[in-house]
């Protein structure tokens, strides 16, 4: 695999782990702060926390898989056929349904930007 090519996978990866701290660390408090504001209960916030944490936990795996992955690639190995294009397809597509669903709001290029850098890191010849 090409220096390239690693290197749009590391990127992709390192954004990925990194959009998973902000989103767990930065995310939550806003969103705690409006659920307060509109008297959800109790239990409406500690579902959506727990979903919140474990959204953020996903990503960070999903980083450690590719950055992984990629280092592996650096090594020689090959790169298995489907799981970097699948975590890069399946960012690529929320990405671009919320890009839709929020009326084009320039924050979505979180999802978008690795979901292409992994699919470019990850494509066949």
């Amino acid at each position: 695999m090409n220096k390239t090519r690693i290197f749009l996978g590391y990127l992709g990866g390192a954004i990925l782990v990194l959009s998973s701290v902000a989103h767990t660390l930065m995310g939550w408090p806003g969103i705690r702060a409006e659920l307060a504001r509109s008297a959800a209960s109790p239990d409406l916030v500690q579902g959506m926390q727990m979903a919140w944490y474990f959204g953020g936990m996903a990503m960070l795996v999903f980083g450690a898989i590719v950055i992984a992955l990629f280092r592996a690639a650096q090594l020689g190995r090959p790169l298995p056929p489907l799981v970097v294009p699948a975590i890069g397809a399946g960012y690529l597509a929320f990405g671009l349904f919320e890009l839709v669903a929020t009326g084009y709001q320039p924050f979505t290029a979180i999802f978008i930007v690795p979901g292409l850098l992994l699919l470019a890191a990850s494509a066949r010849r």
